[in-house]
């Protein structure tokens, strides 16, 4: 009705009528309205989408008896969102829309909180794994694939397993962000092809981007690197370039027998990378260089960083070997490393002669730490290199010449201070050597391997005594929040 008699009283097509308009009590208001409504158009409201295997109705997407059956169907817009129900997709996917400002696409997993009040809503749709078997691919940036349940080893909301030897989830490199959240991301054996493939691969050579969010996935069987990540440059902690948080990257860098070989991560070869954050992940049975590794190539510069409260370990020393220096390693090529802070991690099992230690090799690497670390039943050729300050580091159980003992402020436990490792549990002991033996760095972070805070006393290790809690598998949901 306002808007019918707006037009009305706007419609005069002389300047005399015009400005009758104008002199007319209220008249000014309205005229000054419809134009506003003419020239600025009020934005369309953003619009829920549904996607379901097997749906019988029209096919549209604009409802759950509509649902499009496929991937391949959908119809992407800007601004709005896209339920997947539980179910199978036998597809190669590919999200691909024009970038409209920052309005973000979103993918995700069909959930009561979203859709029990929808017109033919089954429960199914959320209980069952929405599985995709191909690869997939996010163009354009702007973009979140959301799985919505699921940490860990899962079982998580949204699988995607590529068994086709391809790069199992690729993040268009020429664009950003994008957001990557309870996803397993599988591929087709950690050996199973004798080129390297990846789980997750970003790599922005050309133009720089910032704000990637992976957590809550498990990145697995993959034959080169779990994730090969590039030119991620953010401009502070809070404007991070990488958060990387709360994953399980295993079983991956098997593909050897060429001489090639994979990481965990594989980050910036060739590339800058600035303000990234590893915190609270899992990397377990991995084959290659390193669990970390920052690689070098014309380019390669690599500063702040945090790698903090993750577990790195091997169950399987005679399938999983680290052939190269160490479990988080910047490569001697690189054109810089500094302000790299690796604190509050445990590594367990590192049984080859070079993996345990951590090594930023970078001519010149500078300011970069390396405290409340613990290593129990690794084995050492060298010790650590490449650090500014390195203390308050535990050590029990472990074999070589290069054990960092009996330097500045290191910890030589006489009996382990974990749980039960052997099962997975790695939270401390109440008596253990690592309680109360670390520095407090609550002006960086907060927070144990869980979740939980540390206090005024801090442990060594990613388990703080006291505030972790359950099983190995970090159970506290955290969100994209920066320390």
């Amino acid at each position: 009705m306002f808007m019918r008699l707006t037009t009305a009283r706007c419609e005069a097509p002389h300047a005399s009528a015009r400005g009758a308009a104008f002199r007319h009590a209220g008249g000014y208001a309205l005229l000054v309205v419809a134009l506003s409504l003419a020239e600025f158009p009020l934005p369309v409201a953003a619009a829920n989408h549904y996607l379901r295997a097997g749906a019988t109705g029209g096919n549209t997407g604009t409802s759950w008896t509509n649902a499009w059956t496929t991937f391949g169907t959908v119809t992407w817009i800007r601004g709005d969102t896209y339920y997947v129900a539980g179910g199978i997709y036998n597809e190669n996917v590919l999200v691909t829309k024009a970038l409209a400002g920052t309005n973000w696409i979103t993918v995700k997993k069909a959930n009561p909180a979203d859709n029990a009040a929808d017109p033919g809503w089954d429960a199914s749709y959320a209980s069952l794994t929405a599985t995709v078997n191909g690869a997939f691919e996010l163009d354009d940036g702007y973009m979140e694939l959301d799985g919505v349940t699921g940490f860990g080893t899962g079982p998580h909301g949204l699988l995607i397993w590529n068994t086709n030897c391809t790069t199992t989830l690729r993040l268009d490199g020429s664009s950003g962000p994008y957001h990557v959240l309870h996803c397993e991301i599988k591929g087709a054996g950690f050996a199973a092809s004798t080129a390297g493939f990846d789980g997750v691969y970003n790599n922005n050579a050309s133009v720089p981007q910032k704000g990637l969010h992976l957590a809550f996935c498990w990145i697995h069987q993959v034959t080169r690197n779990g994730v090969t990540l590039g030119g991620l440059v953010g401009t502070s902690y809070a404007d991070y370039g990488l958060l990387f948080e709360n994953n399980v990257i295993s079983e991956t860098g098997g593909c050897l027998d060429l001489g090639t070989h994979g990481q965990g991560m594989q980050i910036s070869f060739g590339t800058e990378d600035r303000f990234t954050i590893i915190r609270g992940n899992t990397f377990r049975n991995i084959e290659g260089t390193g669990m970390v590794v920052w690689l070098g190539g014309p380019g390669s510069i690599h500063h702040d960083a945090l790698v903090y409260n993750n577990l790195f370990y091997i169950d399987d020393v005679s399938t999983y070997k680290i052939l190269s220096p160490g479990a988080i390693y910047a490569h001697i090529a690189a054109s810089g490393c500094s302000n790299i802070m690796i604190c509050n991690n445990t590594f367990h099992g590192l049984g080859s002669p070079n993996l345990p230690i951590c090594a930023l090799d970078t001519v010149g690497a500078i300011n970069n730490v390396l405290q409340n670390n613990l290593w129990e039943q690794c084995c050492f050729t060298t010790p650590h290199r490449g650090f500014s300050t390195e203390s308050n580091n535990g050590y029990f159980g472990n074999t070589g010449t290069g054990i960092p003992v009996g330097t500045l402020n290191q910890i030589d436990g006489s009996s382990s201070t974990l749980s039960n490792p052997k099962l997975g549990d790695f939270r401390l002991l109440p008596q253990g050597y690592a309680v109360g033996a670390g520095v407090n760095l609550s002006r960086t972070f907060a927070t144990d391997f869980f979740g939980g805070v540390r206090g005024s006393a801090w442990d060594i290790g990613g388990c703080q005594y006291g505030a972790d809690t359950g099983p190995a598998i970090p159970t506290a949901v955290r969100t994209g929040t920066p320390p």
